[in-house]
């Protein structure tokens, strides 16, 4: 009936060069077992005095701070508070405004000219790259788990979907993830450099003197419920990339280290990026030669995606003078030579509160039609044996995740032959 845990700052909410801070809790009696390392807690107690080590003759003792909890609650994690850190009044008025932009009978018409409106606000500051805006967008609305459906509001997570991209210099994937984890108030920005596997997931330390062993999570656990951002994902060492292969299948990490046997929850939904082995991606070998990634950890993954650096007078052009005018206009700049006000690209507050309201508030199922059409796909695909990823029951999977999550941007409760149709297009892209 007595339990020591220690409870840190979100990595998401300190300034850059800060160390977050961390607080002892002691916990008594039915607080015990109450949460879990990754969740996000409100506790309420007394400050301490908590000696830092044993008093012995001669040697000066330091005193530290400990909390004695009289409550604590784990805020439960839904689609719109992992997204919305402001108030609920606000959220009210982003469903109204949102509402009428979907009724209006020009949106109606043209879906997916309203999609690549809504697009247009994710990463401005890069030039093209719909479709890694596109899915990068699915991937962070996500699907909807079968627990869901059931109405177990328990067990009310949602299916990760993760994707990498291998990408030759200089091509903004760093942008790409830096974006993200502005997007998404819980969310964890590692980089493979110096990673280890007791860093991705989880690492028992010893505290003090003659104190037992305790558990250090990592970046995986701490993002549970959010995104876990990996930049330079190929310099993590091959028998660390291994340690994080359950945490993308079953969204959870079993631990059994100094003596401590238990499971920790990792619902998140990991986004990596990474250089190609010789820096330069090479078309004429294979992408896990490319990568140095093995087939089981590229199978998990629901999107590939690979950035070449390719030169291209009318596209260099472009860039260019996208870039330039966006130095010279400023930061508004949309790349149109005209602009009403109706055409200004959301602000990443509103498109931080869509994603909220779309996870939130539908629960897409599948019609016949769709379910035909990624039926079809998946057996075909599954015949050609001509990819170097084997096609397994996780492709399926990954198809009807991406379908739910285009059915949410398109402000919809049905998966429609349209969301099925964008969805192969993109996996056509991969």
């Amino acid at each position: 009936d007595y339990q020591e845990i220690k409870i840190q700052e979100a990595a998401s909410k300190i300034g850059v060069g800060s160390m977050p801070r961390s607080l002892l809790i002691k916990l008594q009696h039915d607080l015990v077992d109450t949460c879990q390392p990754g969740d996000e807690v409100v506790v309420v107690g007394i400050l301490l005095a908590q000696w830092q080590q044993s008093a012995q003759p001669g040697i000066e003792c330091n005193v530290g701070m400990a909390l004695k909890a009289h409550s604590a609650r784990v805020t439960q994690e839904n689609g719109a508070s992992a997204f919305v850190e402001g108030a609920v009044g606000e959220l009210d008025k982003y469903k109204k405004e949102f509402d009428s932009f979907w009724d209006d009978s020009r949106r109606r018409e043209y879906p997916i000219a309203s999609r690549d409106f809504i697009c247009k606000a994710v990463c401005p500051k890069l030039y093209g790259l719909q479709v890694i805006k596109l899915s990068l967008l699915l991937t962070l609305i996500g699907g909807v788990s079968s627990s869901s459906y059931e109405g177990n509001e328990q067990a009310n997570e949602e299916d990760e979907n993760v994707d990498t991209n291998a990408c030759d210099p200089g091509t903004g994937k760093s942008q790409v993830l830096r974006f993200a984890s502005a997007l998404c108030p819980r969310s964890v920005l590692t980089t493979g450099v110096g990673t280890t596997s007791a860093g991705l997931t989880c690492a028992a330390v010893r505290e003090g003197d003659d104190k037992e062993f305790a558990l250090e999570a990592g970046a995986l656990v701490l993002a549970d419920k959010g995104v876990c951002l990996i930049d330079e994902f190929g310099c993590i060492r091959k028998e660390d990339r291994t340690s994080i292969h359950e945490a993308m299948e079953q969204q959870t990490l079993s631990v059994a280290k100094a003596g401590i046997v238990c499971k920790l929850n990792c619902r998140a939904t990991i986004v990596a990026v990474m250089n190609p082995r010789n820096c330069i991606y090479d078309n004429q070998v294979s992408l896990a030669q490319n990568t140095g990634l093995g087939t089981p950890l590229l199978s998990r993954f629901d999107l590939i995606f690979k950035l070449v650096d390719s030169s291209d007078a009318e596209r260099d052009s472009n860039v260019t003078t996208y870039l330039l005018n966006r130095a010279i206009q400023g930061t508004g700049y949309d790349g149109t030579s005209t602009m009403t006000g109706e055409e200004i690209p959301w602000s990443m507050e509103k498109l931080r509160a869509y994603i909220a309201i779309v996870k939130d508030r539908f629960r897409p199922i599948i019609s016949d039609e769709a379910a035909t059409l990624l039926e079809t796909h998946y057996e075909k695909v599954r015949s050609a044996q001509s990819f170097t990823i084997p096609i397994t029951v996780r492709f399926l999977e990954s198809l009807i995740r991406l379908s739910q999550a285009h059915a949410r941007l398109m402000y919809r409760n049905t998966v429609t032959l349209e969301d099925a149709i964008a969805v192969l297009r993109i996996m056509e892209c991969s």
